[in-house]
């Protein structure tokens, strides 16, 4: 069941930015993590481009403002049970989990220690 959640994410969330330009993807992905597993600063991603963090803030915010009216044409139907799914998982938690606990909930990944 894990691996289909996790087919189901990937699949939805590549759905979601397959909206963006590839330069915006990029930032997006970077920026969140969903690259390489790690969150860049715009600094770091306005290097690579050789453009500003200024820059790669104003190209995150328009990516995410198309995110959002993307989600706003019927598609947020398609997220909602996993939205549903971790709001259950933070009202379970008394509503304040650090984001490693959430997703290793959410993917019914046991705590050590």
């Amino acid at each position: 069941m894990v691996k289909n959640l996790k087919d189901t994410i990937r699949n939805v969330a590549g759905e979601l930015i397959g909206v963006l330009n590839v330069r915006n993807r990029d930032v997006i992905l970077r920026r969140f993590g969903l690259k390489k597993g790690n969150k860049e600063t715009l600094e770091s991603i306005g290097q690579n481009y050789n453009i500003t963090r200024e820059r790669v803030l104003q190209i995150e915010e328009a990516s995410l403002k198309q995110i959002r009216d993307h989600l706003a044409t019927g598609f947020a139907s398609k997220i909602r049970p996993l939205v549903s799914l971790a709001e259950n998982i933070l009202e379970q938690a008394g509503g304040v989990l650090r984001e490693d606990e959430l997703f290793n909930r959410f993917f019914g990944i046991e705590q050590n220690g």
